[in-house]
């Protein structure tokens, strides 16, 4: 039987340096890009910045390669949610701290509304008070 305290304290994933693109001109952020992996999946969590200058919108999920788009519908069936999440936020954070001078906005949003309802729930929590104000989970 799996205890409530083992799921919080299920552990992270360690992740990457930042991978940031800079606009030739202005040398404003386009994108950041973090990367961790579990047992069977590499991850990744993007911030980009491609509609809107300084408003940086979160995508995450499974990196099946250089040929093939983020894949942020997969439910892999690893059964460490939780740690996924937690890593994820560590990375949220990350950004939110590293580049707290190049965004105005960091917006993070579900593919569907399943998804939306449980990034609301866990990143509301996890996610630094410091830094809420410009966070908008949608």
């Amino acid at each position: 039987m799996i205890k409530l305290i083992d799921l919080l304290l299920e552990s992270k994933y360690t992740f990457s340096k930042p991978q940031i693109t800079r606009d030739e001109e202005d040398n404003s952020i386009i994108s950041v890009s973090y990367y961790f992996n579990t047992d069977k999946n590499k991850y990744e969590v993007i911030f980009n910045s491609f509609q809107k200058p300084r408003e940086f919108d979160v995508e995450f999920g499974v990196d099946k390669g250089e040929t093939y788009a983020l894949d942020t519908d997969e439910m892999t069936g690893e059964g460490k949610a939780l740690s996924i999440f937690n890593t994820i936020s560590d990375i949220i954070n990350s950004f939110l701290y590293n580049f707290s001078e190049e965004y105005d906005k960091v917006i993070i949003s579900g593919t569907n509304d399943k998804r939306k309802g449980i990034y609301r729930k866990i990143f509301s929590k996890k996610i630094n008070d410091r830094y809420l104000d410009k966070v908008e989970i949608i």
